[in-house]
């Protein structure tokens, strides 16, 4: 089985937990194949990154597999860059036709408390995905690391 997502606009921490969400949605009804089409995507920030790089980290331990489906321009030269291209399948080619009972993702703003867990986790991820990345990210990771530790946990 498998599960499709377009992003649409900007893929970002606004959105980044979204995505993780549906993803753990579908990977607890069996799915072990993620889609995700990146055709309508203007761009992606590091937290968006990171936790596509957590999906696909998951994906390896659970014999599933992501694909980043139509990345081109400047949206391939970033999953290149944070190394992601080595831990999931990217595609330029068309994506699989999507099933017609899609559905949409949308909720409200995350919480700050979220937002920080959400891009702390997925910093982790990139670092986990390419031990290239630590260089970039550990002061990232350090001050997330001690503004979550000043906020009550989440949940």
């Amino acid at each position: 089985m498998s599960a499709f997502f377009r992003v649409v606009g900007r893929g970002s921490f606004q959105n980044a937990g979204l995505l993780k969400e549906a993803a753990g949605e579908v990977w607890g009804k069996g799915c072990r194949r993620l889609v995700v089409d990146l055709a309508d995507c203007r761009t992606m920030d590091s937290t968006f990154l990171g936790i596509l790089a957590g999906l696909a980290l998951r994906s390896r331990k659970e014999q599933g597999e992501v694909i980043l489906t139509r990345v081109a321009g400047r949206n391939r030269e970033l999953v290149e860059k944070m190394g992601l291209d080595r831990i999931m399948t990217v595609e330029e080619a068309p994506a699989p036709a999507a099933p017609e009972n899609g559905r949409e993702l949308v909720a409200g703003a995350p919480t700050k408390e979220e937002t920080t867990q959400t891009m702390l986790e997925a910093h982790k991820n990139l670092i986990e995905a390419d031990p290239a990345n630590e260089q970039r990210f550990q002061d990232v990771v350090e001050f997330l690391s001690e503004s979550a530790k000043r906020r009550p946990p989440v949940g």
